[in-house]
């Protein structure tokens, strides 16, 4: 997977710089949002809209990726379900960051 960024306007508001400006995310806020990964989709989508079934894609596998982790569970994952999860951060990528992904 190849990822290049779009190019971009310097005087865009849609940078993230403008929608998450140092003074408010400083890396004490920082710190704390991603002590717990239900607040980072939140504080993210206050500011940036996505797709409410990408939101339900990103919530699954964050589930599956609990259940894996920290129950130590034996989860069968298919090459569907990778390529779906593959899609699902490409998708998240570009939506935040304007990355184009190769095929």
């Amino acid at each position: 997977m190849i990822a290049t960024s779009k190019s971009r306007s310097k005087n865009s508001s849609s940078t993230a710089a403008t929608k998450f400006p140092r003074t408010t995310y400083n890396d004490a806020k920082i710190a704390q949002l991603f002590k717990n990964r239900t607040d980072v989709i939140n504080e993210v989508t206050k500011h940036v809209k996505f797709p409410a079934k990408t939101l339900t894609k990103v919530q699954h596998y964050y589930g599956l990726r609990n259940k894996l982790i920290h129950e130590r569970a034996t989860v069968g994952i298919s090459d569907p379900d990778v390529a779906n999860y593959r899609e699902t951060v490409q998708e998240v990528l570009t939506i935040l960051f304007k990355l184009e992904f190769a095929e």
